[in-house]
């Protein structure tokens, strides 16, 4: 539980939350063998020996804070517990600083039952209270820790009919999250300032109410990074909501308003702030963040033109990859012309790199054969012909990627008979 999910620092993939005296050998330890031994991810059980005194320690801070994903096993007496308890404090102190996953797991007990303390989960939780009545604000941090993480999508082990089959779904579920959040760092890599975005966005999903829907509308300009947005929105926090959450982008701000979207839950996307412009161009333009002191001027002047836009700042880094300062001098002039012109778009800028490439590569190859799913995002088609219809098993063809050459396509297209464009950049 607690490390970002898209953090190198990561040493742990899974923590392991639980009440020892409940779950360790009856239930804990056949999860942890089955995600540490079985499967080879890498897993913190802790020692009892490791509690002691009222703080967490430093061995199970780090622990915690070192984990992408954090399983919480609610039992009966998980409410007696004060080291599950402030454990749990610290996991969702993660989950909100960090984007770490928590995956609740109800052995025995009902998730109502944990959230407000009742039934049988409620003679534990009295007892310890006893203990803390001088620190109720304690208290209160255990109850808001309790009611949040219950209301958090789970597993409840009295819908399976024996603990294998508990186990082998919380395993299922701890793959795919973690198969995600590699999806999710590869994509946050690829923009600077991308996580910042996700912070300022994620009060509109309202994570404290997962039994309503939520609609969240992301607007901004061609290229400005919504889709990246939304994509890393749905890889980070897919997982909490039974698909309760909409997630609508557009160019036009009224189509949101049409649409019925509230305006408190309407994103404006701006342009990257200059530091993080400028670090994203020099990721493409030399694979570092940062540029060649001969190219510091040249670069500068790239990412001015760019105002912000992290796919032109991407097209033009790409094709200054590895080439000439003459070549710079050569786009710098372009860039000039354009921007004095009457015509200033995203699109008469991508040209400069369009424009470079070799006739070849603008050509649809010639393909045969079974083909269901055909990427060309390393190609610059500027046409599907009539002769695809030869591929009558193609499903998919994505012809909206950047190559490192510095390509712009603009569309993915899902074929099922007929043609149809299904996202647009």
């Amino acid at each position: 539980m607690a490390a970002s999910s898209s953090s190198s620092s990561c040493i742990y993939e899974v923590f392991l939350n639980f009440r020892g005296e409940d779950t360790r050998r009856i239930f804990t330890c056949h999860l942890y063998d089955d995600l540490y031994d079985k499967k080879k991810i890498k897993t913190f059980m802790d020692d009892e020996k490791l509690r002691r005194g009222d703080e967490i320690s430093d061995a199970l801070l780090n622990a915690i804070q070192g984990s992408k994903i954090s399983v919480v096993i609610f039992s009966t007496d998980y409410g007696s517990s004060k080291w599950c308890l402030n454990e749990l404090v610290k996991i969702l102190e993660c989950k909100h600083t960090n984007g770490q996953i928590i995956i609740p797991v109800f052995y025995g007990v009902s998730p109502s039952d944990v959230r407000h303390q009742t039934g049988i989960f409620k003679h534990g939780f009295d007892q310890l209270k006893q203990h803390f009545e001088e620190k109720p604000e304690m208290v209160q941090r255990w109850r808001d820790a309790l009611r949040e993480t219950s209301q958090i999508a789970g597993h409840e082990s009295t819908k399976f009919s024996n603990d294998a089959q508990l186990v082998n779904k919380i395993v299922e579920d701890v793959l795919k999250k973690l198969e995600k959040i590699t999806v999710s760092t590869d994509s946050s890599n690829g923009l600077v300032g991308l996580n910042s975005r996700i912070e300022q966005i994620k009060p509109f999903l309202c994570m404290d109410l997962s039994d309503t829907v939520q609609i969240v509308g992301i607007w901004g300009t061609g290229g400005i990074g919504k889709t990246t947005l939304a994509e890393a929105i749905f890889d980070q926090f897919s997982g909490e909501f039974d698909g309760s959450r909409i997630v609508v982008t557009t160019r036009d701000k009224r189509v949101l308003e049409k649409f019925g979207v509230e305006k408190e839950k309407i994103y404006g996307v701006n342009g990257l702030k200059f530091r993080e412009a400028f670090e994203h161009f020099c990721n493409f333009a030399f694979k570092e963040s940062h540029c060649p002191e001969d190219l510091n001027w040249h670069s500068w002047r790239v990412v001015e033109y760019a105002k912000g836009n992290p796919l032109v700042l991407k097209v033009l880094g790409s094709s200054l990859y590895l080439k000439r300062k003459s070549h710079w001098e050569n786009v710098l002039d372009d860039l000039n012309r354009i921007c004095e012109s009457d015509i200033h778009n995203i699109y008469e800028i991508l040209k400069i790199s369009y424009n470079e490439l070799i006739p070849r590569v603008k050509k649809f190859p010639q393909i045969s054969g079974k083909v269901t799913s055909l990427n060309l995002g390393y190609t610059a088609i500027e046409e599907v012909p009539s002769s695809i219809e030869c591929l009558t098993h193609l499903v998919e063809l994505d012809l909206r990627n950047l190559g490192e050459n510095g390509t712009f396509i603009s569309h993915r297209f899902s074929l099922d008979g007929n043609y149809r464009a299904a996202i647009a950049i």
